[in-house]
């Protein structure tokens, strides 16, 4: 008996109102600066068991490392709006999907990918993976794609969108490619991260 392989994910374009996105970009500018964000080592990143190496190459941080509240985070409450519907059409998609209905606590990373910065094949430790995508227009790299490596299915990359997907399946980022003149200033691709947890993983995250 033959298995092929299928992903089903729930993708939402134009995700973020103006107002939401004025507050998101407000504090992701004030974020990104020298002693901020961390090395990938630094943010749980997936390891190669063979080599031992770090499978991805941006910069990172948690919220939760951030704000001692995460509530006084904009994002953090923005976030929030995945579970205002979002998760239960994700759950009726597929009947592999309804594992986030029994989730009970979340984490949020924020990811920025500058030139060559990438994530090689991987798979996230929880139940439910959301990604949020945006970057500043006009858009001033190339690549950064999502691909689910084991069907090879990439998905296009569009500006404000959100995907969300069982964490089990693996998935990478195409490496980013910039102008050096354009590095540094923010110009990047920024990816904001919703992990979905039960309360039983929700520290080996």
């Amino acid at each position: 008996m033959s298995y092929e392989p299928e992903v089903h994910y729930l993708k939402v374009e134009n995700y973020f109102s103006d107002e939401e996105l004025e507050l998101i970009w407000r504090e992701l500018d004030h974020l990104n600066r020298p002693g901020v964000f961390l090395l990938p080592e630094e943010t749980g990143a997936s390891i190669d068991i063979e080599t031992g190496m770090v499978r991805k190459q941006n910069a990172g941080v948690f919220i939760s490392e951030i704000y001692k509240k995460p509530k006084y985070s904009a994002i953090y409450g923005i976030l929030g709006k995945l579970f205002q519907g979002y998760t239960y059409r994700f759950a009726t998609e597929h009947y592999s999907n309804r594992g986030v209905l029994q989730t009970e606590a979340s984490d949020h990373l924020i990811s920025y990918y500058e030139n060559q910065d990438h994530y090689k094949p991987h798979r996230d430790n929880a139940v439910s993976t959301a990604l949020h995508w945006l970057w500043k227009e006009p858009k001033k790299f190339e690549g950064g794609e999502l691909t689910f490596t084991e069907t090879g299915e990439t998905i296009p990359l569009t500006n404000n969108t959100m995907i969300i997907f069982p964490s089990y399946v693996e998935h990478e980022v195409s490496p980013v490619v910039m102008a050096p003149e354009d590095c540094g200033k923010g110009l990047g691709r920024y990816c904001l991260s919703t992990f979905l947890f039960t309360s039983l993983n929700i520290d080996d995250r």
